[in-house]
């Protein structure tokens, strides 16, 4: 298994890992990855083995703080640290911009994998949502 930063003609095997962990991909990924991965390409990475895309993670980087989002690894090969390596990847080239801090928001039973990375609960802000369709 070998974990890489993504490249653009990771596209199709980035949606099919998202299609295979969350049953579906995030609304538009097709439309907005490309320009996210052309602003963050050294805070994005794929999970591979023989070839074929079976994990991501995107990071971002605002100049002043990290994000990490849309983490999956297939099912398949799940329970296999997968999602660790990319996580402690996207955590590593985020901290290398010299940042404080990185924020993520996830489902309450994933925290205690990212809480392995030292992540913790920000008492200090809440997550909200205006949804528009």
């Amino acid at each position: 298994m070998n974990i890489r930063k993504m490249r653009v003609n990771d596209l199709k095997g980035v949606l099919e890992a998202w299609r295979d962990a969350f049953e579906k991909e995030p609304r538009n990924a097709g439309e907005y990855l490309p320009s996210f991965l052309e602003k963050n390409p050294s805070f994005c990475f794929v999970a591979e083995e023989n070839r074929k895309i079976v994990g991501v993670i995107l990071g971002s980087f605002n100049g002043r703080v990290g994000y990490l989002n849309r983490l999956a690894v297939k099912k398949d090969f799940q329970g296999q640290d997968i999602a660790s390596k990319l996580i402690g990847s996207a955590v590593q080239a985020l901290r290398n911009t010299g940042t404080t801090s990185i924020f993520l928001h996830c489902k309450p039973n994933l925290a205690p994998l990212y809480e392995n990375f030292g992540f913790k609960v920000d008492k200090d802000n809440v997550i909200m949502r205006l949804k528009l369709d």
